[in-house]
């Protein structure tokens, strides 16, 4: 995920490679979100079942 993130990040920045599209940008951000979301998922599903099985 950190290496998906420096690329975008790179981008934007204006270090990145000369051909990386923009579609592969938003590929890589999509990658990115699907991360995030499924990390924040996981640990509030975590917590949900600590409480219920305690």
């Amino acid at each position: 995920m950190l290496v998906f993130t420096a690329l975008v990040v790179c981008r934007w920045m204006g270090w990145s490679a000369p051909n990386l599209t923009e579609a592969v940008e938003l590929k890589l951000f999509s990658i990115i979100q699907l991360g995030i979301g499924g990390y924040i998922a996981s640990r509030g599903l975590e917590k949900v079942t600590r409480t219920w099985k305690g």
